[in-house]
C-alpha cells in the first residue's frame, strides 16, 4: 500500500481495488493488518458490506489515535505534507466509523509493551514505543493481548505470526 505518501482514503481505496480484484466464489478472506495497515482495514470496513471478510486481527494499530502523532504535528505541522497517514493517526482525527456489516467480522487485537524506540521517550504509559497499549484497543473486540515486542518488530515474529494463524482459525489468541 502507498501509506507513507497515501492517505487513509487512498490505501482504502488500493485495498478495495485488490480484494475486488481477488473476487472469486464464496472464498472468506481474513484480513491482518500492522500499524496504519489495520486503520486501512477497519476504513474498509466501514465503507463495504465486506460479506466475505471473515476474522480481522490488528497489530500495533492506534485504533484511538496515537499520542506520538499528536506530538509529531504539534512540533513538526509541515510533516503531514510529507507523511499522509499522519492525520488519520492522530487522536483528535476523523474517527473511522463502525462496520457496515452487521455482525461485523470478529476482531482481535496485538498490542506490544516493549519501549525500546527513541520516539516512545515521548510516551508515558505502556507502549510499543509508537503507539500505547490503550490506544489500541477497540470497542468489540473479540480478544486481545499484549506481547514483549517493540512496534517496528512485532509484526515479524514468529510468537505473533503463531497468535494470529490461532485466532484466525479459532477466534481466540488462547486455547
Amino acid at each position: 500500500l502507498p501509506s507513507t505518501f497515501g492517505s487513509l482514503d487512498r490505501c482504502r481505496g488500493e485495498l478495495e481495488r485488490f480484494l475486488d480484484s481477488e473476487a472469486s466464489g464464496e472464498k472468506t478472506i481474513h484480513l491482518v493488518g500492522h500499524s496504519f495497515g489495520g486503520l486501512v482495514i477497519r476504513a474498509y470496513l466501514a465503507a463495504n458490506a465486506a460479506e466475505r471478510i471473515g476474522r480481522c486481527v490488528y497489530i500495533g494499530t492506534p485504533n484511538r489515535g496515537a499520542r506520538l502523532a499528536d506530538i509529531g504535528l504539534r512540533f513538526f505541522p509541515f510533516a503531514r505534507c510529507v507523511l499522509r497517514p499522519l492525520d488519520a493517526l492522530t487522536s483528535y482525527g476523523p474517527p473511522i466509523p463502525p462496520p457496515r456489516r452487521y455482525p461485523p467480522p470478529e476482531t482481535g487485537i496485538v498490542a506490544g509493551n516493549l519501549n525500546r524506540l527513541i520516539s516512545g521517550m515521548f510516551l508515558s504509559r505502556d507502549s510499543d514505543g509508537r503507539v500505547e497499549v490503550e490506544e489500541t484497543r477497540l470497542d468489540g473486540m473479540a480478544d486481545f493481548i499484549v506481547l514483549p515486542f517493540i512496534h517496528t518488530r512485532i509484526h515479524t515474529r514468529p510468537e505473533t505470526a503463531l497468535l494470529v494463524d490461532r485466532f484466525l482459525r479459532t477466534g481466540r489468541f488462547g486455547e
